[in-house]
């Protein structure tokens, strides 16, 4: 077998696994599987989860400026959405 014959061969093949490696991510994405909405309030429940979080490490780590502007938007968030 020639290069030219072995190159072509290489090309072939790699379009073949390609073509494959792309629908089977492409099935995935479109599983039958459905992801439900969050409505807003449980979004805003994890976000505040997080901030207080973060707002607990800032003050641990005695940075707080930072954990004033979190603290902030705590309150901001808390106002609101009446939580």
């Amino acid at each position: 077998m020639t290069d030219k014959e072995i190159n072509k061969l290489a090309q072939a093949i790699s379009r073949i696994v390609t073509k494959d490696v792309i629908e089977g991510l492409a099935d995935e994405y479109y599983s039958d599987s459905k992801v439900e909405p969050m409505h807003e309030t449980e979004l805003m429940i994890m976000e505040l989860d997080r901030l207080k979080k973060l707002l607990s490490r800032y003050v641990d780590n005695e940075e707080y400026e930072k954990a004033m502007i979190i603290k902030r938007k705590i309150e901001i968030l808390e106002k609101r959405y009446k939580l």
